[in-house]
Formats: structure tokens, sequence, C-alpha cells
């Protein structure tokens, strides 16, 4: 099966004023003006009146991060970072096996690269944001004073510290997949446009969340500390973790965005063979039992995704105080990926590409 891209047909055209290189203060200030009001226009919505600056520093690592000094909010994003994403969004896009899969059109490039940049970005700021205002800053003081009164009950921080990392995920997902069918959703777009191109237009821009979400957490996963099997030995979620949850909540919130307009079996079983291709072209070398789709679902890997998901309301129960956003409890997690059975044994779509 092959994924042909329309990109050029699509409702809602890509758009770009930047450069191709984000290595001068010009270009990276016209995208810091691109987020900051993205930025506002989030804060709008959820009516948060919370004032957080934006800001560009040198740093060592790629890891955009959020700040709290002298009750002022800051995201920090790495001057290198976005030059770093633009050279890695197009080495996955010029790999053969990449093309040939996703027919890609070499007239249109430019549109795929900056598309999936957007959604790097968008997801990166989304993500920094809901530490922000879900009260993590706050929490991860509070943390930081029983670590240096108590350092034996490491993996009991870690716990919480990766627990903060999928809440800040998952509200940023769900809101980039709202952000999407809610633009389909409208009703001058339901009249001049087909069911069909408004699927093939998700279907377009799934590929490039998807792509988005594979660069962030292999990006900003540090597992120089990581212990082999053991979880709780880092701070971060390990990126095939975070990236199987991700897109677990993805699929999902496309899955109830899209029910009642198109046919859902089919447009979650292409969205899931997408999910795979683009993991195993790109991680695996196509491979897919080395990919981070596979890798996510060992026994001892389910177990601590379900350990850090269990931990979540008792978490929120703390973070009220401190949170600018009312805080819901957590649905029991289930399974939702579509690519294991409920023994978490490999279904044949993952090797059927």
């Amino acid at each position: 099966m092959k994924i042909t891209l329309t990109i050029h047909n699509s409702p809602v055209q890509c758009y770009s004023e930047l450069d191709d290189t984000f290595d001068n203060y010009q270009n990276i200030n016209k995208l810091l003006k691109r987020l900051n009001l993205y930025l506002k226009d989030i804060l709008r919505i959820y009516k948060i009146h919370l004032n957080i600056l934006l800001l560009v520093a040198d740093s060592v690592s790629l890891s955009p991060t959020s700040v709290l000094k002298d009750l002022n909010f800051y995201i920090v994003f790495p001057s290198k970072l976005f030059s770093f994403f633009m050279k890695k969004i197009e080495i996955i896009y010029n790999i053969p096996d990449f093309q040939k899969y996703f027919q890609f059109k070499e007239e249109f490039m430019d549109q795929y690269i900056y598309r999936t940049f957007d959604w790097i970005c968008n997801f990166a700021l989304l993500h920094e944001m809901f530490h922000i205002v879900n009260g993590h800053l706050q929490y991860k003081q509070e943390i930081q004073k029983k670590m240096n009164i108590d350092s034996n009950k490491l993996k009991n921080y870690n716990l919480e510290f990766q627990t903060m990392e999928f809440d800040a995920d998952y509200n940023a997902i769900v809101n980039m997949a709202t952000s999407l069918f809610c633009i389909i959703r409208k009703p001058d777009m339901r009249k001049k446009y087909s069911n069909s191109q408004i699927l093939q237009y998700i279907i377009d821009d799934y590929i490039f969340m998807n792509v988005a979400l594979c660069i962030s957490f292999s990006t900003f996963q540090d597992i120089s500390s990581f212990k082999e099997g053991d979880y709780l030995s880092v701070d971060h979620p390990i990126a095939a973790i975070r990236y199987s949850y991700a897109t677990e909540i993805l699929i999902n919130e496309l899955k109830k965005g899209f029910d009642g307009i198109f046919s859902i079996n089919k447009f979650i079983s292409k969205i899931s063979e997408i999910t795979i291709a683009c993991n195993r072209i790109y991680f695996a070398n196509n491979n897919f039992t080395k990919s981070l789709v596979c890798s996510a679902y060992n026994e001892q890997a389910v177990k601590h995704k379900m350990l850090v998901h269990n931990n979540w309301n008792n978490f929120y129960k703390t973070l009220k105080k401190y949170a600018y956003l009312e805080l819901k409890e957590k649905e029991e997690l289930t399974d939702l990926c579509y690519w294991v059975d409920e023994d978490k044994n490999i279904l044949p779509i993952a090797f059927r590409i």
C-alpha cells in the first residue's frame, strides 16, 4: 500500500514567510512573533489571563523549557533548535523509502517541510505552555525541596516528573487534534469540499503531525542515565513510551472528532498504517521490531505506562492548588493502539505496508 499526498488540493494551504534557515536573528524573530500570536490565541480560548514571555537563548541542550522566575513565566527555546528541526525534517523527507511510500512530489517538498515544521513548533510551545498553566512548575519546586531533604526516593520523584510530561504531552496533542478537526468542521468547508477531499487533507496533515512527534520525542529524550528496563531511572519517559502514548491519544481524538463524518474503521486503519510507516522507515531502517512503536509494547513498557497513567489522578489532586485551569480526572487508560492485540502481540497490519 502507498499513501498519495494531495497537499496542493488541500482545503487549507501551507503558509510560510520564513527562509530556509534559522541561523539568523531576523528569521528567529519572525518565528517567535508567529508563536507568540498562537500562544495568545490559546490562552484566550482557555480564558487564562497570564503573561508568558517567549525567549531564545544559547544552550548546549536542544530541549525547550518553561521557567518560573520572580513570579514571571517564560518559555525558552534554544537558539539552535529551529535550524536543527528544519535539517532533521529535510533528512527524513529525502529518505528514498519515505518518498516512495508517501508518493512525495518534489514540487511540493517545501510545503511538506514547513507544515511539519509548524507542527513541531506548535507541539513544543503547547507542551511548555501546559507545564505552566497546569501548575507543574510550582509542583516541581515542591519536589525539589523534598529531594534536597531525602534523595533516596529518586524513583518516586521521577514518577511525578514523568507524570507531568505525560500530562503536558496529552494536553498539547489534544489541542493539536482539536485544531485540525475544528478547521474541517467549519460549515463553509463542508459546502466547498467533498468528504474525500477533506479526508485526504486530514491524512496529509496526520503524516506531518506524526513525523513532528517522532522528531520531537527522539530529540528531547535524555537517556544518558537510563538503565535498560528501569523506566524510573530517568525523569522523562523514554521516547518510545511517549511516542506510543501520543499516537494513541492522537488517533483516539481524531476518531472522536470525525465520528459520523467518515467511515471510521477505514480511517483508523489508514492512519495506523501511516504511524507504523513513519516509525519503521525513520527509526528502524525498515525493521518494525526495532521501531519505537514496537519497543513500547513489551510487557515492562506497558506496565510502566499504566503506572504513570494511574498516578495521574492523584497527581491532579496535588496540582489543583497551583493550576490556572480546571483539572479533570483522567479516564481509565484503554489500549487504543491498533497494531497490537489484547495480549500485546503485533498484528499483521504492522508488516503489511
